[in-house]
């Protein structure tokens, strides 16, 4: 058991902190102000930097972005950063890698999402959102199952 603040849902909404890259930092830092988005912290690294972090932060945060670009082995680094951060934060990762084989993987291993770099500012919005939600991708509507036919009548001619 843990002796950290973890914040109850209500408390938790919005809490975010971002690791990335030292030359990404700014337009991120800007994406979040236009987004009107404070971070907890906004700090330059990769998934041991934000472990780090998260190992000595009075509060945990609710979202993580983290860059995976420098990361020779990302998979074992972020799910050593997820068992750092626990079951409530959703990590969500950002690299270059354009790859859905890999995008799979890091969906098995319990990722949010994964964002390609630069990151564009609606999608930013978009995942934050889901994130905040814990609404995954392709689970927040309702999918098209079939065809629905309705008809309507008025008395005379009908029926048959």
């Amino acid at each position: 058991m843990s002796d950290k603040h973890s914040p109850s849902s209500d408390e938790a909404r919005g809490r975010l902190a971002v690791f990335a890259a030292a030359s990404e930092l700014a337009a991120l830092g800007d994406q979040l102000q236009r987004l009107r988005r404070t971070a907890l912290a906004l700090q330059a690294g990769g998934p041991a930097e934000a472990a780090a972090w998260c190992a000595a932060a009075p509060e945990l945060p609710s979202i993580l972005l983290v860059d995976i670009g420098a990361t020779p082995h990302p998979l074992p680094a972020l799910l050593e950063l997820a068992a750092c951060c626990g079951p409530a934060c959703r990590i969500i990762a950002l690299g270059e890698r354009q790859d859905v084989d890999f995008y799979r993987q890091l969906l098995r291993a319990g990722i949010f999402d994964y964002l390609i770099k630069p990151v564009q500012l609606d999608l930013l919005a978009d995942v934050l959102a889901r994130a905040e939600h814990d609404e995954p991708l392709g689970h927040g509507g309702s999918a098209r199952a079939g065809r629905t036919a309705a008809f309507v009548g008025a008395g005379g001619g009908v029926g048959t």
